[in-house]
């Protein structure tokens, strides 16, 4: 198994730049994006379901962190 790993990617500013993020770590993405859909102010609030999402994204933040050796 061999993993590469970019660990400087791009600013996300808004402005339209995609993201150099490995394929391996959009998963978690979607985990960060389902959060804050989860968490906004609207009749889709899900607290419950916000926080295990928010938990599903910051897994996968500490494995990032691990396999790119920045601790």
């Amino acid at each position: 198994m061999e993993i590469i790993a970019t660990a400087q990617g791009l600013q996300v500013d808004g402005s339209g730049i995609f993201l150099s993020v490995p394929d391996d770590y959009t998963p978690y993405l979607a985990w960060g994006v389902r959060a804050d859909m989860l968490n906004g102010e609207y009749e889709g609030n899900d607290p419950k379901r916000a926080a295990h999402c928010e938990s599903r994204f910051e897994e996968g933040i500490e494995l990032a962190r691990i396999l790119t050796g920045e601790l």
